[in-house]
């Protein structure tokens, strides 16, 4: 019955394939199909053969072991490639009613192009899903919902989420609020078939809330029917983009405003069209509206000063023919209010492929600085006018050759040499001219200038020899003048009088005032020099501390400390016969007693006089205060003198209460101790003076500073 069933039509018309049934020994009991032709196979080269008659030992080896499986009682599945075809074999056991084992059956049928094709479509899925993970695009499936289906891994370093969180998200979650309302309306117009494809620029947000611009392109996928299955979505990260725009964005702004600030502009000139395009700096210089500019060389050239246009159209010219740069000045007429303004103009010829193309450039307007360089020019010739009417040498050194780089006019005045000798002795004019002696302090000045500072000035005095043989003092002062890129002094510049004549006037001076100190020294006189305007004193003589015992030049601080050494019979009459006339400059004399440093009485005779100047007027006062003690005792031993009758003296630092012959007008009771100070005021019945005595805290001294009033002297 095995070997009939090859006779059956079904078995017999297998489309594609063939059906067999084979026995223990592996041998056909009946083969059928349409596809044994297409093999070189048939029913007769099968049916009583085994596998190892029909077919090659290559192909044994690998059908053998799934017929013995099949006749073992297993089912297999297996494509066996066989005549460069695929085929998909499919055996298993035969069985009898009791479910024994009889035999073994299969189908075997070609799916060469159903596996050609089913490898493709892997082939080409994985070419999407290869595509897809490496692209560094950002790729996502989005469906119809805006939910997120699938997303690659740029997908995910773009946004900061993991595939598993993007998944749970929809378009909206990740969408700028200001953004989404475009990208709805693309999608909505993609699902109504209204477009196919869309683009958008908008604002992701990631994970770490950051704001990423992005390029959307999506379309949607369908299925056969036409329904919507999905929208493929690709994200260009274009933050930086933006960022970069954003910044040209700006720079332009802060050019726009800098050239404005600056008064600068930029140009370029197409010369095979004649077109000209300006900066916005440009059109606030030339006093133009943009909207109105033609933007022709014939238009901004009508704005050119009259006189100037010559010397513009000769530099593009050139600049044309040649390639020379443009490096002109001239002035121009602003369009809108007709000021005169100057500008300079700098261009540059650009070429192609050896061709002359455009001319760009650029302009300044310069007319604060062409009026600066006039009031400057006008400044540098009073200066140097200035500088060759000085009395003094006026010089610039180049310290690295030791030599004159400019002199004024002075300098062969003053010496006495002419311009050729100067000239010949510049570069050792120092060497040749100054004394020896003073070099070395000369030379110090020098160094000291070289190691200063420019605010630095480095005096010097020196002898130098005059061409008629004499030697003349000098008084110079230098200081930086230029430095190299170090810092180093290349230069100085010096300022040198000459003080011959003040040198003179000096050492003169000297001399007059040691014979005067020795003078005032050796004799036994004190002598007082002092100044009316302002009232100060000049020259007191030691002799005068030693009548009185205090540091001299301290008497205009603290004229008490003279006056409470007077003996208080003497002090009304010293007031007003000598200190009064002499604080206002009218000669005065007056003997009085005093008590010196060594507690002795002494008489002494004080002269003032008043000192003219040549103009006349009175300057300085003159006095001197001699010792008559010896004069005054002998005047009472001969009896030409009254002795005076004798009053207790004053104890030192004590005042008396009431002064003599003066009328208090608060007077205290005689101090006990030394507390607060309290004033006592006193006034005289025949002048207009005041005293006012003042108690210290101790009882070792007593002070009493005098405030005068006679006439306008205080």
């Amino acid at each position: 019955m095995l070997r009939s069933a090859g006779d059956n039509p079904i078995v017999r018309c297998f489309p594609k394939g063939a059906i067999i049934v084979f026995d223990a020994d592996l041998r056909y009991l009946c083969a059928g199909g349409l596809a044994l032709p297409d093999v070189g196979l048939s029913r007769e080269l099968l049916e009583g053969k085994t596998i190892f008659e029909v077919f090659p030992p290559s192909f044994v080896d690998v059908i053998e072991p799934l017929y013995r499986q099949a006749l073992a009682g297993h089912e297999s599945v297996t494509d066996v490639l066989y005549s460069d075809r695929i085929y998909a074999q499919h055996l298993g056991p035969l069985r009898d009613d009791d479910g024994a084992v009889i035999a073994g059956m299969g189908f075997t049928q070609d799916v060469t192009e159903t596996r050609r094709a089913e490898r493709e479509l892997r082939e080409s899925e994985e070419h999407f899903r290869l595509a897809f993970e490496y692209s560094p695009v950002a790729l996502a499936l989005i469906g119809p919902d805006g939910r997120y289906l699938q997303a690659n891994p740029a997908m995910c370093h773009l946004t900061g989420y993991t595939e598993r969180q993007l998944v749970d998200r929809t378009v909206a979650d990740l969408t700028h609020p200001d953004d989404m309302a475009a990208d709805t309306a693309a999608m909505a117009a993609l699902l109504a078939g209204e477009r196919s494809t869309y683009t958008v620029e908008k604002r992701f947000l990631s994970a770490a809330g950051t704001v990423i611009w992005g390029a959307k392109s999506a379309t949607l996928v369908r299925s056969e029917d036409g329904s919507p299955l999905h929208f493929i979505s690709q994200i260009l990260d274009i933050t930086a983009a933006k960022e970069y725009a954003q910044a040209l964005a700006e720079e332009r702004r802060r050019l726009r405003e800098a050239e404005s600030i600056g008064r600068v502009g930029s140009w370029e000139l197409n010369t095979l069209t004649q077109q000209v395009v300006w900066s916005s700096g440009m059109f606030q210089i030339w006093g133009i509206n943009p909207d109105t500019f033609g933007g022709d060389y014939a238009g901004a050239r009508r704005q050119i000063h009259p006189e100037d246009v010559a010397t513009v159209d000769t530099a593009v010219a050139a600049c044309v023919a040649t390639g020379e740069p443009i490096r002109i000045r001239y002035r121009v007429a602003r369009a809108d209010d007709g000021a005169l303004r100057w500008v300079d103009v700098r261009g540059e010829a650009r070429y192609e492929a050896g061709r002359l193309v455009r001319i760009d450039g650029a302009v300044a307007d310069v007319t604060d600085e062409v009026a600066a360089e006039a009031e400057a020019l006008a400044a540098h010739s009073f200066q140097q006018a200035v500088i060759s009417a000085s009395p003094d040498i006026i010089a610039v050194w180049d310290l690295a050759s030791w030599s004159i780089v400019w002199a004024n006019r002075s300098i062969t005045e003053l010496l006495g040499y002419d311009a050729n000798d100067v000239e010949d002795m510049a570069g050792d004019l120092t060497g040749r001219l100054v004394i020896d002696e003073d070099k070395a302090a000369l030379y110090a000045a020098v160094e000291a200038t070289k190691q200063g500072s420019d605010d630095d000035v480095i005096p010097a005095d020196f002898r130098m020899l005059h061409k008629d043989g004499t030697r003349r003092w000098f008084s110079r002062r230098a200081a930086p003048l230029r430095r190299d890129e170090h810092g180093h002094v290349t230069q100085i510049v010096t300022v040198t009088r000459d003080t011959t004549e003040e040198k003179s006037v000096q050492a003169a001076l000297r001399e007059s005032e040691a014979v005067f100190h020795q003078l005032a020294q050796s004799v036994d006189v004190a002598f007082l020099l002092r100044s009316v305007d302002p009232p100060e004193y000049i020259y007191v003589s030691p002799r005068f501390q030693e009548m009185f015992g205090h540091n001299p030049m301290t008497i205009q601080e603290a004229p008490a400390d003279t006056l409470r050494r007077i003996h208080p019979d003497d002090l009304e009459r010293f007031l007003r016969d000598y200190w009064v006339p002499s604080q206002a400059g009218v000669p005065a004399t007056c003997e009085y007693r005093i008590m010196s440093s060594d507690g002795a009485e002494h008489w002494v005779r004080a002269k003032s006089a008043p000192v003219a100047s040549a103009d006349g007027k009175m300057r300085r006062s003159a006095s001197t205060v001699e010792d008559i003690t010896a004069r005054r005792k002998a005047e009472l031993r001969s009896g030409r003198l009254r002795r005076p009758r004798k009053r207790p003296w004053w104890p030192r630092g004590m005042p008396r209460w009431p002064p003599p012959r003066c009328r208090a007008t608060s007077p205290p009771p005689p101090p006990t101790n030394f507390g607060p100070r309290r004033p006592l005021s006193l006034a005289s019945s025949r002048r207009c003076w005041t005293t006012t005595l003042w108690p210290r805290t101790t009882a070792s001294s007593w002070t009493s500073p005098i405030a005068m009033r006679c006439g306008s002297v205080r």
